[in-house]
């Protein structure tokens, strides 16, 4: 037996397993939402996140036979793990988004609309805000209106001392802002108050 009868041995065996393992959690996953969705049983198990996708793909890989590792994405695809799994990921991403921003003010009109949001990013603190609709043509001649102030990390110690919040915890320090500074002139107020504690930041603005 020469080297490469070994190593083609070795592929098939990772194949055999890895298939098997794949066949196991689809079709527990398939079972798991027939209980759920179709026999409503409550006490049903979860699904399992990515085993049956992963091992799959992983078998596909593995095998010996010339062309075959191309379709390594049809496990993913075929194992309702991975859709639950690519779900909740996308779900968690957008739970940690909201609590990275606050809304300081929101006004939609039919003649305008205006949003003002502040928000993580990078460590650094911005405040956005963003203006649309006919009263910002007649105000600035084009229909909508930018501006966006950054409070570089480096200074929000400044910021969490000024506003009683424990410094590091960005949600308290939102929900802080948002109680302080809200309304139409929230924006201006924000740079006035740190104008007035020689917080520094940046801001600036274009139609």
């Amino acid at each position: 037996m020469n080297a490469s009868h070994v190593v083609d041995i070795v592929q098939w065996l990772l194949t055999g397993i890895f298939a098997v393992l794949c066949l196991w959690a689809v079709i527990f996953n398939y079972v798991v939402i027939v209980l759920k969705v179709i026999a409503r049983r409550k006490k049903a198990p979860s699904l399992a996140p990515f085993f049956g996708g992963v091992s799959g793909s992983l078998a596909v890989l593995a095998c010996p036979v010339p062309g075959v590792f191309q379709f390594w994405w049809i496990p993913i695809v075929a194992d309702p793990g991975c859709w639950y799994s690519l779900y909740a990921v996308v779900l968690l991403c957008i739970e940690r988004a909201k609590e990275e921003s606050i809304t300081l003010h929101h006004v939609e009109r039919e003649d305008i609309t205006i949003d003002i949001v502040a928000r993580f990013d990078d460590g650094d603190l911005i405040i956005d805000g963003y203006d649309i609709g006919k009263t910002v043509k007649e105000c600035w001649g084009d229909s909508d209106y930018e501006y966006v102030m950054t409070i570089p990390a480096a200074s929000l110690p400044g910021l969490y001392a000024l506003l009683n919040v424990q410094v590091g915890n960005r949600r308290a320090l939102l929900k802080a802002l948002a109680k302080r500074f809200h309304g139409n002139k929230c924006y201006s107020a924000i740079g006035d108050f740190l104008d007035k504690n020689s917080i520094d930041y940046k801001s600036f603005s274009w139609t």
